[in-house]
């Protein structure tokens, strides 16, 4: 059943991706049941799944929708963001060769 779940999980992925679905949007679960040939249980661990990771919300007897942040939401994901940015670049300059520091340096030039 995990490659079912997986089936789907790339499915969902692809439709977010692809602009099908965006944020607010109720997930269709029948028609990618249908459209992937996969049964409810591994359909319901796939939402579980983007459930945990914070993708979709789901609400009983309306269904699944992609993850749609309040202003207060986003600015706090925007905030986190700047800050791993931030850790990113700097763990890179201290890591990178000194061939790569005059590459980057050329480049700015």
């Amino acid at each position: 059943m995990a490659g079912q779940t997986d089936t789907i999980l790339a499915a969902i992925f692809r439709l977010i991706e692809d602009g099908e679905l965006n944020p607010g949007d109720l997930i269709d679960e029948q028609a990618l049941m249908t459209a992937h040939g996969v049964s409810r249980t591994p359909f319901r661990e796939a939402l579980i799944r983007l459930e945990t990771a914070g993708l979709i919300t789901r609400t009983p007897r309306k269904g699944a929708e992609v993850f749609r942040p309040t202003l207060d939401q986003f600015l706090e994901i925007l905030e986190l963001h700047a800050s791993l940015e931030g850790l990113a670049a700097g763990l890179a300059a201290r890591r990178h060769s000194a061939a790569a520091a005059r590459e980057i340096e050329a480049a700015t030039a």
